[in-house]
């Protein structure tokens, strides 16, 4: 039930921001527990997509806080997850692994990866995957 309200609570922030289009929203981060945020996002899709798409979470064990704005994150988890789950018109899966990036060992930042097993994008549409409202 935590997670519908926190979604709802998304959406209606979705929404807003939306109905605003012309002025980017300010990030206010804050500490997050990274896995938390992630399985809360995913949630929803669970149900509505098996047996259609495998959907995995997998989250490296002990990961510290994340300073990230909640709702940014989240908007933009669930715009790459809506991405990859229409470049699977029929089966197949997606997998969201947070972790320590391992190419730098010292510093060691959070990664948050998202792959599926789609058709992938096109030149033109990698060079805007970074636009705002591009999908």
């Amino acid at each position: 039930m935590a997670s519908i309200l926190s979604q709802v609570r998304l959406l209606r922030q979705i929404s807003s921001e939306f109905s605003s289009f012309a002025s980017s929203p300010s990030a206010r981060p804050e500490a997050v527990d990274l896995p938390a945020l992630l399985a809360d996002v995913i949630e929803p899709y669970r149900a509505g997509l098996s047996p259609r798409v495998a959907l995995t979470l997998d989250a490296e064990a002990g990961l510290p806080q994340a300073l990230i704005d909640r709702t940014l994150f989240a908007r933009a988890l669930t715009n790459v997850i809506e991405n990859g789950l229409h470049a699977m018109p029929g089966r197949g899966s997606l997998t969201i692994r947070a972790g320590r990036a391992a190419e730098d060992p010292s510093e060691r930042p959070l990664v948050v990866e998202v792959t599926d097993t789609g058709v992938g994008m096109d030149a033109e549409a990698l060079a805007r995957v970074f636009e705002p409202y591009f999908s």
